[in-house]
């Protein structure tokens, strides 16, 4: 009997009267290989070895920051990521578990389609506004704002072509990894799969539009907008509505939550974008910047803790 494991498919055409004859013959290449049934091979053959199925039974995972032995770990089919963090010796004392960051090459792919869209998008609608605005002004002062407007929205769109995905997916990590098993954050590995823990900051960063955007020390229960003070208050060229957070774990969320100041947490970013001026028919536009602005952070972040 063949098996998957030494078999093989050979693909013959013949001339024949009627036209060329394509024949198919399964083939135990153990047999062939000891002589015992033996098969010549003619031109234009095409000669097919199947693989064990499931043979790459093993990948590659690693896990690095504050935890007891970091490093590559070869992991197995169906491994989780609780099993990881016990085979690292778990969580080292001072672990910011807020702070983890999982990157996934597939979570990559799939962000950097979803970039290319939205900024193809951005672009065809930015563009197709401002050369209306531009052959519709009257006034030499209008054509020259438009003109300045056009060239703005075309800086902006040239950076955003270049931004690349981080992959990173949002996690929870328990303070004790063993409460990971069987959890929604217990995910199965994949291939190139990394986790990173890193120590606690004991800072907030205020980056953006503020006058002196920079890391403070991080201190309980104060409001966003007491660092944007520290930072020397919002810019010129700020957008202050439109501040956000982005949380130590990648989530964001605004920093006004109804009239109230969302509270910082240890090793938040306060994010304050700048002013972008479209018309009322591009309102969608500045939810697709908003996005694009947020990506930027998170892949920056990534790519300082990964380099």
């Amino acid at each position: 009997m063949y098996t998957a494991a030494n078999e093989g498919e050979l693909t013959r055409v013949e001339v024949s009267p009627d036209g060329p004859v394509t024949t198919r013959l399964m083939v135990n290449i153990k047999d062939v290989l000891q002589g015992s049934n033996p098969l010549p091979l003619q031109r234009d053959d095409y000669f097919f070895v199947r693989t064990v199925p499931d043979w790459n039974i093993y990948r590659s995972a690693s896990i690095s920051g504050r935890v007891l032995y970091p490093g590559n770990y070869a992991v197995k089919r169906g491994e989780h990521l609780s099993s990881l963090i016990e085979r690292s010796g778990g969580y080292a004392s001072d672990a910011f578990l807020k702070g983890a960051v999982f990157i996934r090459e597939s979570i990559r792919t799939e962000q950097q389609k979803n970039i290319n869209d939205m900024v193809t998008k951005l672009e065809r609608e930015v563009m197709a506004a401002a050369n209306q605005a531009v052959s519709t002004a009257v006034k030499q002062q209008d054509v020259n704002f438009a003109q300045a407007s056009v060239t703005q929205k075309e800086k902006y769109i040239d950076t955003l072509k270049n931004l690349k995905a981080s992959g990173r997916l949002v996690i929870s990590l328990p303070g004790d990894y063993k409460l990971l098993k069987g959890s929604p954050y217990d995910i199965e590995l994949q291939e190139g799969d990394k986790l990173f823990i890193p120590d606690k900051p004991g800072t907030v960063q205020v980056i953006g539009s503020v006058l002196t955007p920079s890391a403070f020390v991080y201190r309980t229960g104060q409001p966003f907008n007491s660092y944007i003070k520290m930072a020397g208050g919002y810019a010129s060229t700020a957008n202050p509505k439109r501040t956000y957070i982005m949380k130590a774990d990648g989530s964001t969320m605004r920093a006004m939550a109804g009239n109230r100041p969302q509270v910082i947490e240890e090793g938040d970013f306060i994010v304050v974008p700048e002013k972008i001026i479209f018309t009322p028919s591009l309102r969608n536009v500045t939810d697709i910047m908003d996005i694009l602005y947020k990506m930027t952070l998170g892949v920056a972040a990534v790519d300082y803790i990964f380099k």
